[in-house]
């Protein structure tokens, strides 16, 4: 049993004609917004700068204490 379906013999995708149409019709969607004064904004992505660090504590961590606390 493989533990991943190996796509090397699968039939090829009939939705590949589709995602070309609708990528097109996002390109040009995209051209007319822009051409009308348009403007994008790019975010990014919305995280700390720092992530809290994770920190295990023998001593409250009942995993290591053996369950007390």
């Amino acid at each position: 049993m493989e533990r991943y379906h190996d796509t090397a013999g699968d039939p090829p995708r009939r939705d590949v004609a589709a995602k070309a149409a609708d990528r097109a019709v996002l390109a040009d969607q995209m051209e007319t917004f822009l051409a009308r004064g348009g403007r994008v904004q790019e975010v990014g992505h919305q995280m700390r700068e720092a992530p809290e660090p994770f920190v295990i504590n023998p001593l409250t961590t009942p995993v290591y204490n053996g369950g007390a606390r």
